[in-house]
């Protein structure tokens, strides 16, 4: 029921994202300046979304900011959308992108044939916490700012 609702609003959905991230960002929730492999948070004001995280001894539910949300950027740990409307919009994951970016350059695709992105308020829990600075990340950062532009 939640997902059909989310459906009347936005064309793609997510439950946690960016309503406009900075241009060095290196995912929804990060960004890092230059060389640095420092990552630092995006400015909270500019986050959606919730998400459960299992973890052991129990679950962190982080709230990142207001939802529903229309977002630019939306994490990849849940993401809907119908697939007529990917069809007619010719929406489709880059498969250079196998793992990490496939969700940032989605969305960036998405919103470049004029779908909608946003976030939702949907119960889920996640259980991992990605692999952001690993050698297979910052590959797949390359080709991700090789395809839209590095800042």
């Amino acid at each position: 029921m939640r997902l059909q609702e989310a459906m009347t609003v936005f064309d793609v959905i997510g439950l946690a994202g960016n309503t406009s991230p900075d241009p060095r960002h290196v995912s929804w929730l990060h960004w890092r300046d230059g060389n640095s492999k420092t990552l630092r948070l995006q400015d909270r004001q500019l986050l959606s979304g919730v998400v459960g995280h299992f973890e052991l001894g129990g679950q962190n539910i982080c709230g990142y900011g207001l939802t529903p949300q229309e977002c630019v950027l939306l994490d990849g740990c849940f993401l809907a959308a119908e697939g007529t409307v990917l069809r007619e919009r010719n929406t489709f994951f880059d498969e250079q992108f196998a793992f990490d970016f496939y969700d940032l350059d989605f969305c960036r695709t998405a919103e470049s044939r004029g779908l909608l992105v946003g976030t939702w308020p949907i119960a889920v829990t996640h259980a991992s916490v990605g692999r952001f600075g690993n050698p297979a990340w910052e590959t797949a950062l390359e080709r991700y700012q090789k395809k839209w532009g590095k800042p």
